[in-house]
């Protein structure tokens, strides 16, 4: 079982936004991500900082903006969040962005768990 390291005690929405940051620098570079952030806010009414809140909104927009596109920038903030998380990143096609969020968001729960009760 993948294990959190310790001493990363963030919670799940701030991981997440640091891989989408992360995601979208490394594909598009800082100012085409500076400007899909500011068409978000804009266009999308979702702050940057809200995100994490509201994964399917940003997900939607991004399709929008990009078209077929966000698939990999989607594929590449995914793989940064396992990689955050020590999850297994397995390219299934059945798999979308959102179910792999969701999956990520409660292995890490289920995660911080076994450390408080000592499970693990």
């Amino acid at each position: 079982m993948a294990r959190i390291k310790e001493e990363r005690k963030e919670d799940f929405e701030a991981i997440f936004l640091e891989a989408v940051d992360e995601g979208l620098r490394s594909t598009l570079g800082n100012t085409p991500t500076r400007v899909i952030y500011y068409h978000f806010e804009k266009k999308q009414l979702l702050k940057r900082e809200d995100i994490p809140y509201k994964p399917e909104v940003f997900a939607e927009g991004l399709d929008k903006i990009l078209g077929t596109g966000a698939t990999i920038i989607k594929t590449f903030i995914i793989k940064n969040l396992y990689k955050k998380l020590e999850l297994d990143y397995e390219e299934l096609e059945d798999k979308d962005f959102l179910s792999c969020v969701e999956y990520a968001k409660k292995r890490m729960k289920s995660q911080k768990c076994d450390v408080i009760f000592g499970l693990g």
